[in-house]
């Protein structure tokens, strides 16, 4: 929900939605839908490949306001549920792999991962808890155009970015569930010069 989904109400229903293009990451999106919830998702095509799952109950969406309501916050406000920020590593990673998987971008020709969010909050938490893990990050601010919205106004977004110093601690600890991400992580790293440099903060 943090990346590729939202959560809509209205006064007698909720849609909790996930959209994305890869069939490996709508797969394993389908298959929580129905472990852990119970709840069948529809699959709708919503491009011409990103394909969307979302199911329609009111009892979920108030689960997820009881118990991780950052998940209910709308982009710009978004951030990581305090459930995840205090668990053991084992189920930050999870989360921060689920999050790369639906937002982490791989720029195969300037080396490194990335993800952008219009939420600060959001980015700082995720920023904190990569260090968790040894990684660091370098944040940048940048304009980006809000799709989600008719009018598709211009806002700012931040831009966490995982340099090559870093980039095999990321694959060893994090990695992606997606495979043309995590293809073109591994690309990155097997035709990678011996490089000493440390990035700081």
């Amino acid at each position: 929900l943090t990346g590729d989904g939202y959560i809509d109400t209205s006064a007698t229903s909720a849609w909790i939605s996930f959209t994305n293009e890869n069939t490996t990451v709508l797969k394993d999106y389908k298959n929580r839908f129905e472990t852990l919830f119970d709840q069948t998702p529809t699959k709708r095509k919503t491009g011409e490949q990103a394909k969307e799952l979302y199911v329609t109950s009111q009892g979920l969406y108030e689960y997820f306001q009881a118990n991780l309501p950052a998940l209910t916050n709308p982009s710009s406000k978004k951030a990581v549920p305090e459930k995840i920020q205090q668990s053991k590593d084992e189920v930050v990673q999870a989360w921060l792999k689920g999050y790369f998987d639906a937002d982490g971008y791989v720029n195969t020709k300037k080396r490194h991962v990335s993800i952008t969010t219009t939420s600060k909050e959001l980015a700082d938490q995720v920023s904190y808890l990569l260090q968790r893990f040894g990684i660091v990050t370098r944040k940048k601010t940048k304009k980006k155009r809000a799709t989600n919205t008719e009018e598709q106004r211009v806002v700012k977004a931040y831009q966490l970015i995982i340099t090559p110093g870093f980039i095999e601690t990321f694959q060893e600890t994090i990695g992606f569930t997606h495979p043309g991400k995590q293809d073109d992580l591994e690309h990155i790293i097997s035709s990678a010069e011996p490089n000493t440099n440390i990035d700081t903060v």
